[in-house]
């Protein structure tokens, strides 16, 4: 699978503009996009904190293995 098909996919399961609980902390987020991470060189997440408007970057694996779940789509 190409890098390109691997954020592709990433996209498909957690869509930009999607809303989502953090397990742990219960603060909610907003997806806003996708990209790759040069460090690790995989796909990740770019989303947005509704509380303050921080905006956050998590490795793709991380954020689909349960630490979060969608509240919105």
């Amino acid at each position: 699978m190409t890098d390109k098909e691997k954020v592709a996919a990433l996209a498909s399961a957690v869509p930009v503009g999607s809303r989502w609980q953090h397990i742990k902390r219960e603060t909610r987020y907003t997806v806003s996009g996708h990209l790759m991470i040069e460090s690790t060189w995989q796909p990740g997440v770019r989303y947005v904190a509704d509380a303050d408007g921080l905006e956050i970057v998590r490795d793709g694996t991380e954020f689909t293995d349960g630490r979060f779940v969608m509240v919105g789509g």
